[in-house]
Order: structure tokens, then sequence, then C-alpha cells
């Protein structure tokens, strides 16, 4: 149950204001698969394939990453940022594989996604659309894509930099600079090693508190970043980029080499020029060897662990010769290890300098894994075998990168007993792996175990404050060491007050410091009550189709997750039982993530339930509480009743003009409780989590929602939440005073409610000056009244505009399918607003059109009190028949006489093409190239080649989400006439508003060959 966290903006934003109703046109009914012009024929089920969910790009909040994070740290950290990314998918995902629509799924913070396992399109279709996905792609586990790896390597490359910062804005540099600056500002820039523009760079630097700090990127002398920021109280101010996929991937400023950095404050300007700079660190020797541009001094400070959780600083200042050489021997200060590392200015005339941090040569591994990374000589190629008894298991080579970084995996698991060894540029580094057992006992706030003899266990204890089990409302960090006896028995204390779901990364060193690193959780487990009677006043049929969809991301909804403590467990059995000990339900073979995180769907879980959680070997048990909690937007308190223990509270505090507020309390609690936020303006939208620890330090968790009114204008839906689950819910629409329709529904076990108002003759739909009003069976009571509230689409200027209440935010959002874009602006005082959607773009970087044929607007308005109303545009129509119709059959096939553009306007549109191969292309072997692209969204195509006799010869697929179509290479095998069939591989891909695509066959007569140009030197 990955779920139990805290919503990004984004996310919440996609499923608050993007619930199921926001995707359905006013005179459609309540399906959720997309509108079609007529019922597909029977045919074959589509076959079940993989999918990867590609994440929105988030960059991380940089008051929220922890100051000096290791490597493994950062990546760890960034991978928690992933689970909270996908925090909105997973819900859905567990109720469609608990369906049997789907095999599995798995988080993949290696690809800042989430694969979908043994599923069809429609499946995923609506579930996207709710969810904001930004993509999704057919994926192969030996080519995932580039963007997605590239995307999960800069997250954690952007944490372990902004944690850098975060260090350094600590220390305020004062121990950090030897050298004097002598500008003002000063200029300090952060630019890995070979650096071509492409990577994560900051500039930082000094001048006076609380003004205005401009930057400027030079490049061959023409500008090309300018940015602006302000100094904090103390003076310093910092730059660092953000990672984008659009227009293209990569980040949306970096320096490189020859760049000029020059950066004004107080009216001076200051610049200095970007230089290579390459440095090993070599523990061998003990002296640090590198190169610059000549003329730089160099200033090397080494930063030394006296021991695990201690640093010492030495520090040189050396100058480079004619070639821009440097060492710093640091043999006569101290013999360092290969734990250590240095950080490296290579200074100009005024002191601002370029920098980088680099590290010791060394060899680093997980625990039973196949993966090991490390640092060398830059730009190596090395050897890594992987030793047993004496024998090579496997061998890797590779090559290490210009900051001296190197990775690879053995064809086997690394075990304890065998020799890791890494040679390259001169350089031989060994490493005998070991094992690592750890349990934790709690009560004596303490980590014990057995790994190698005599070895140094280095552990980071931390506390959650998100994920499936937040512990703590702040991020708090103990350091501790010891070392193992002659046994590998070991016991380490921690300040900490450990419970059940922290966690602690392990690193266990050799005497060289060469070391295994692995993260290891408290295991916890945590049941969800939030689906109580959730099928109250429902049938299964109703909500099985959409229940996934519409309750709320991060919802428990019958969930039992946690962390499991043993690594090496990839599937446990989550069995649920009432308090007789009889099975209500049982989940096989739930999968076990990073960190031990696991989650499964067992349906309706109550107070006094009994849940059993097993690897076959080690089970651990947890009783479900009686828990409740109901938000109150009149108090804006949180009440409710809870055993004595421990509660959890993180509250998500929604601001019309600015997005949403986190607030989070802990507190010790014996029955009833009542809590208030002193800074948070509860109302509608608002939700709140709340975890309760029971006596066996397990967890029971409920979500609690503040009255929520949610209305579509010119529509019939309205949907929203009540306080108390389960509750009758009677909706009244009045139109000049007097009751005009009345509806009574009853909330689901989330508290949600949605009707659709009556049809007949007239139908009703809201109007403006129309109220809506609410009664709930708990006594709540509210109405909406409906504003002015329209918008006007211009596609010249990409813009929408329109009337909403006057000086208030407005929500302003792009549909197509599967995806949106918004924007937020605020009306003048006549109430007109304006937002335009230049500079935005769409997964596949194509940018956003208000005029597109597929494009849908959308605007919201939401009141003082937080309730909300929306209008919303038609759902785009289909396309219509292309200028080649009717071509559906090989006997009315058109000739192809240059590009075609193509529609499949109709479910199974199939479109024939003819086209002849003359003798002379035959003879002389000219292959053909069969192209389809400009491929719509949601869009493929399955193109099958025939001969005259109409014998399949060959066969395609392309797919838009992909984004691309078809591209073969084809010899004819003789003259004559050929045909094509252009049909949608499934039924989906055909008669919506972007089933489009162009056709493309072309004989390659003729070829281009460039000069060859031989020189002797």
């Amino acid at each position: 149950m990955k779920r139990h966290i805290f919503f990004g903006v984004a996310a919440l934003t996609a499923f608050l204001a993007a619930i199921l109703l926001l995707q359905i046109p006013a005179s459609a009914d309540l399906s959720l698969s997309p509108a079609v012009a007529s019922p597909a024929p029977e045919v074959s089920p589509p076959i079940p394939a993989d999918y990867l969910l590609a994440l929105p790009v988030a960059m991380p909040d940089p008051a929220e990453v922890p100051p000096g994070l290791t490597p493994e740290q950062a990546i760890e950290y960034a991978y928690s940022l992933t689970y909270r990314q996908a925090e909105p998918l997973l819900s859905a995902l567990e109720h469609l594989r608990a369906e049997g629509r789907i095999s599995g799924f798995e988080v993949r913070p290696d690809l800042y996604g989430v694969i979908v396992k043994g599923a069809v399109p429609d499946v995923l279709e609506s579930l996207l659309r709710v969810q904001g996905i930004t993509a999704w792609m057919h994926y192969a586990e030996a080519s995932p894509p580039a963007c997605a790896v590239g995307a999960a390597r800069a997250l954690s490359e952007q944490v372990l930099g902004l944690s850098r910062m975060a260090s350094e804005r600590t220390a305020r540099f004062q121990a950090a600079e030897v050298t004097p600056q002598a500008t003002d500002p000063t200029i300090v820039a952060n630019v890995r090693p070979g650096s071509t523009g492409d990577t994560w760079t900051f500039v930082r630097g000094r001048t006076a508190p609380n003004i205005g700090v401009t930057m400027r990127i030079l490049r061959s002398g023409r500008v090309v970043v300018t940015r602006s920021t302000t100094s904090d109280s103390d003076g310093w101010y910092y730059f660092y980029p953000s990672w984008q996929n659009c227009p293209v991937s990569g980040y949306d400023w970096s320096l490189r080499p020859g760049d000029m950095v020059e950066v004004t404050a107080r009216g001076n300007t200051v610049s200095t020029v970007i230089v290579d700079l390459r440095a090993w660190v070599d523990p061998v020797e003990n002296a640090v060897i590198g190169r610059t541009a000549p003329g730089r001094s160099v200033e090397v400070i080494l930063y030394h662990f006296s021991n695990f959780c201690s640093l010492t600083e030495y520090r040189q200042i050396v100058e480079t010769d004619s070639s821009g050489n440097f060492v710093a021997d640091f043999s006569s200060q101290i013999d360092f290890g290969r734990r250590d590392y240095v950080d490296v200015f290579a200074r100009d005339a005024n002191g601002n300098s370029t920098y980088y941090r680099f590290d010791a040569y060394r060899i680093a591994a997980g625990f039973n894994r196949r993966e090991f990374e490390g640092y060398l000589k830059p730009e190596v190629e090395f050897t890594a075998t992987l030793s047993r008894s004496g024998s090579i298991v496997s061998t890797y080579n590779g090559k290490s990168g210009p900051d001296n970084y190197y990775f690879g995996s053995f064809t086997d698991t690394i075990r304890s007993g065998d020799v890791v060894s890494i040679s390259g540029g001169g350089v031989h580094i060994q490493y005998v792996a070991t094992d690592l057992n750890v349990k934790f006992d709690i009560a004596a706030n303490r980590a014990y175990g057995t790994t190698g003899s005599y070895r140094l266990v280095g552990v980071y204890f931390q506390k959650r404050q998100e994920d499936s089990i937040p512990t703590s409302c702040s991020w708090n960090l103990d350091c501790a060491s010891v070392r193992a006896v002659a046994s590998g028995d070991f016991v380490v204390d921690t300040s900490l007050d450990l419970v059940r779901g922290d966690y602690a990364n392990f690193f266990v060193y050799d005497d060289e410091g060469n070391y295994q690193h692995g993260e290891r959780p408290v295991p916890a487990l945590v049941a969800d009550l939030t689906y109580t009677n959730i099928m109250a006043g429902h049938s299964q049929h109703s909500l099985s189709a959409f229940q996934a969809l519409v309750e709320p991301a991060g919802g428990g909804v019958g969930d039992v997750g946690g962390y499991w403590g043993n690594p090496d467990v990839r599937y446990v059995t989550v069995t649920l039982k009432n308090s007789s000990g009889i099975t209500k339900s049982v989940s096989s073979h739930v999968w076990v993530g990073p960190g031990g995180r696991f989650s499964a769907f067992l349906g309706n879980i109550t107070p006094t339930d009994v849940i059993e959680v097993t690897d076959g070997v080690v089970t651990e048990t947890m009783v479900v509480q009686n828990l409740t909690a109901r938000l109150d937007g009149d108090t804006g308190h949180l009440i409710g009743y809870a055993p004595s223990g421990y509660l959890l509270i993180q509250l998500q505090d929604f601001r019309r003009e600015s997005g949403w507020h986190s607030y989070c309390a802990r507190m010790a609690v014996s029955g009833s409780y009542d809590l208030a936020f002193s800074l948070a303006q509860v109302g509608g939208q608002d939700f709140a989590e709340v975890w309760s620890t029971g006596p066996d330090g397990h967890y029971t968790h409920r979500y609690a929602y503040a009255l929520t009114i949610s209305v579509q204008k010119e529509g019939r839906y309205i949907w929203g939440y009540t306080e108390t689950p389960n509750t009758p819910v009677t909706i009244t629409l009045l139109r000049s005073g007097v009751p005009l329709v009345s509806t009574t529904t009853r909330s689901s076990g989330f508290g949600r409610y949605w009707v659709e108002l009556g049809g007949g003759a007239p139908v009703i739909t809201v109007t403006q000056g129309d109220v809506m009003q609410i009664q709930t069976g708990d006594g709540d009571r509210a109405s909406v009244s409906i504003p002015e509230l329209t918008f006007n689409t211009d596609g010249v200027n990409n813009r929408i505009y329109g009337k909403a209440p006057a000086n208030e935010p407005v929500w302003v959002k792009i549909w197509r399918p599967w995806t949106s874009q918004e924007q937020r602006t605020t009306a003048d005082p006549s109430g007109q607003y304006s937002a335009s959607f230049n500079g935005l773009y769409w997964w596949d970087c194509s940018p956003v059109k208000v005029g597109h044929r597929c494009s849908r607007p959308s605007v919201f308005y939401y009141n003082a009190a937080g309730h909300q109303i929306w209008l919303e545009g038609p759902y785009p129509p289909s396309v219509g028949p292309d200028i080649y119709e009717s071509d559906d059959t090989s006997a009315s096939a058109r000739p192809y006489t240059g590009i075609q553009s193509h529609t499949f306007h109709v479910l199974w549109d199939t479109d024939w093409v003819t086209f002849t191969v003359p003798h002379m292309d035959v003879a002389r072997g000219i292959p053909y190239r069969i192209e389809t692209f400009n491929l719509g969204w949601d869009t493929a195509n399955q193109v099958t080649l025939y001969d005259a006799d109409l014998n399949r010869l060959a066969e395609w697929l392309g797919y838009g989400e992909q984004g691309r179509g078809i591209s073969a290479q084809w010899i004819p095998p003789a003259a004559g006439m050929y045909y094509l069939e252009i049909r949608p591989p499934e039924s989906r891909y055909a008669a919506h508003c972007d089933a489009v695509y162009d056709l493309m066959i072309l004989p390659v007569r003729a070829q281009v060959y460039l000069p060859l140009v031989m020189r002797n030197y």
C-alpha cells in the first residue's frame, strides 16, 4: 500500500479537478469509454501486454531535500519521490489487479514510472484520463525508453545537488573556502567534468541581503540563458536548472566549459569563465591529481571520515603548470581512505571558480545484488570480475565517466565470500563481499545483526515523513557506527525513538573503505478502514466499473501494506481474518518492492479484524484498531476516536489562489480526540489522513473529508464529499428561489457522492443564478450559487478567455484524450480573465494548441468556501471520412500517387492501397520504404503487405502513443501490383478525434554519399 502519503499539487489537481465527471460530456452517460460512432463488431480480444506509465516530471522541493545525503542516499530519496509521484495510480491499479483486469504492476523508480503487466489498452484509457499520466507506451525489459531512464537519473542527480546546496547553506560556506573572493557578487559554479551542457549544474555566491540578482550565461559571446532570483537574509543566492521533457528532453539550462557566467547585483556585474576540471583521488598515494585550465589556482578540500559519522577537513592550495596539471599531496597530513572525497575549486584571478566534488577510488555494491559502482580515473576502460572459490563467475567491461563514476552489473548475484575486483587506468581495487542480517529492537532503540567479521557497520537511522506510513512530521536522521566482533555480531544504538515504519541505511566497510550498502525497514503493517461499508447503497456492478477511478488516488480502499523486513523476499501472502479467526480474504504472491514496500487489496476491513503477512518463514500479525475521523469544515477541527497510542495526522488544505498546503501533527491519544491546525483554512476540497498506532505497533489508517460540493455549470453532474461516510445526501437545485429538482443518494465509504440530475423533457441543466443545496444525514448543510462563468477559445493567440467572478482566481484547463494542461489566472475587476497556453507541451512534446481538433477547454472556479463550479466544452467529435473512401476492401483499393492522408473514421475502418513495382526496380534490387507517420494520439495502425493474388507477404505495427508509425524497408521480389491493407489493430484506435495518419511508399532509387577526405600525417 505505497499510497498513504500526501499528494503533490499535480496529483491533487488531477484527482479533485479532473475526476471522472469532468471527462464526460453533458450529453453522455457514465460510460468510461471514449465516444464511438457505432458498436464494435464481434472480434477477438486484444492480447495483454506490459505498459510503462510515465510519471509527470516534478522538480524536488529544495526546502525538503535533506542536507548531507550520500550518493546512495540521494538515489533512495529520489526513489521515495518517485513513489510519491506514483501515488495517484496505485490504488486504481490495485483494484484492476483485484478484478483480474491486469496481472500486476510495479513501481519502477529507475524508469520514473509504473510498469503495468498483462494489460490491454482499453483497461488503461480512463485510468490515464483521471490520473494525468504524461505518457504510456509498450514496455520491453530489454529496451526501456531512453526518456524514462533519463528522467530517473536526472531526479537523483537533482536530489544530490540540492542536498549539497543545503549542506553549503547550513554551513554558510564559512568552512568551505579559504581563498578570498574579491568581487561583489561572488560566483561559484558547480559543473560536472566533461559537461556538454546537458548535466545538472548550479551557480551560487554572495552579495547584499534580500536584493535582486540576475544571472546570464554567454556561450561564444551569445546570451543563451537569463535567470533572476533574490538573495537570502545573509546575502547568499542560488541558480539551478530543472528537468524538462519538452520541447526536448533535458535540463532547461546547463553549463559547459567555455561558458561565461555573468552575475549582476547592486549595480555590479561580475563574470567568470567555466573551465574543464578533472581530478582523481588516490587513497594509496594520498594525493589528489588533476588538470584544468592553465593559470588557475586550485583549492582542494579533503573530507576525511575520522569515523563513520564525523568528517575532518584538510586543505591545500596548489598552482597549475603550463598544461593545467596540478597535484595536491596530502601524505604529510593524513592517510586517507576510499570513503573520503574532495571539493576542488579552480579559481580565477578574482577567486571566483568552477568546482566539483570527486570521490576516492572505490567499489560499492548492494547486498545480494548484481549491480556495482564506484570511482576510478576519468574516462578509462575497466574490467570487473566476480570470483567465487577462486574461479571467475562473471566479467563486465565498461568505461568510467568524465566524473570518474563507473557502474555495471554481473550475470550472477554477488554473494558473501565472493571477490569483486576492478582494474582500469592503472588502478586495481578488490573487495570481499559479505552479507547483512538485521533486526530491530524498537523498545531499546537499536539495530542488531550479523555481517562480516570485524567489519565497520555505519548506519543512518531515519524517520519517515511520507510513503505508506509516515512516522514523523519532520525529517530526522541519526548517524551511528560500530565495528562487528569476530563472529560478525553487532549492535548499534540510535538516539531516535524508533517505531515500526522507520528505516535505516546500512553501510558495511572493508578496511580500505570499499563498502556494501542497503536499506532495512523496521517491519510495519498498515490497514485502511476507509473502505468499510463502501458498498452501502451501491450494487457491486455499479461500482466495479469506475470505483478505481473516482475514489481518491491515495485512498486505502481495503488495502493492507507497509514494509517487509527481509530485503531478499520478493513476494508475501496477506490474509485477512475476522476476530474469530475465520478467513475473509487472501492475497497471495504480493510483490515486495524496494525498501520492503508492499500493498494488497483485501476488501472490506473492519475493526478487530486480524491481518497476517508471511513470506513462509517470518509472519507479522496485526489487529485492526477502531479509528474514526471527521474533518469539520465549519469549525476547522478534526475529531474522532482512537485507542490509546499515537496519532499522526496530515491535513491537505486547498487554497483557491495557490493550491495545496500541507500540515502535520503527531500526538498522544487515548479515546476521543479534537485537533485544530491554527494556520489552516479548512473548507471544501480539504481532507486529512490519520494513522493510529496500535498496541502491536502496527497502524490503522483512515481518510476524512470536509464537506465538498462540485457542480457542473450547463451540465447535470454534482459530486463531492460528506464528512461522515455512508450517509444520505439530498441535493436540491433551486431556480429563482424555487426548488426545481431534488434527489437523494448515499455517500460511499470514502464519503464520496455523485449524482446526475434527472432527465425528462425538458432536460434540466445547471445555469447561472441557480443555487445548489446539499443536506447530509449527519446534519451538514451547504449551498453554492452558480456565478457567471464562461470561456472562449482564441486559436490565433493560443489562449482561453472569458468571464468569472471579479478579482478572483480561475483555473483554466485544456484537455486532450487522456491528459490535460492547466493555467491559473485571476479575473480583473470587470470579471474578464485570459490564460495563455504558449510554451506548454503535451507528453509527446507537441505544443499545446487550444484550437486543435482534439482540444477541449474547461474552466474551474472555487468559491470562498472551497466549493467548485466548473464548465467544460463538448467532447471532440470523431474525424470524418478521408478523400479515398470508400476503400475498405481490396476490390475498392485506391492507387498510391503520393503521400496520402487517411482517417479511421469508423470502428474497424480499413484502408486499402495499391502500388506498382516496375521491372527495372526489381532488376536493380531497389528497396521500398513503407511508412506511416503523423499518427494522431491514441492511434495505431497495422499494415499488411500482399501480392497481386492477395498472398500475405509482411505485416508491421505502429503506435501513436510511442510517437511513431511503421517504418519498413522492403525489397520487391517481382514486378507487378501490390496491396497494402492499413487498419487499426484494435477498435480503440479508430473513430475518435485524432484517428489520423499519413502514408508514404517510396522507392529508394538514389542514395547520397558524403565525400571521404584522406590526409597524410
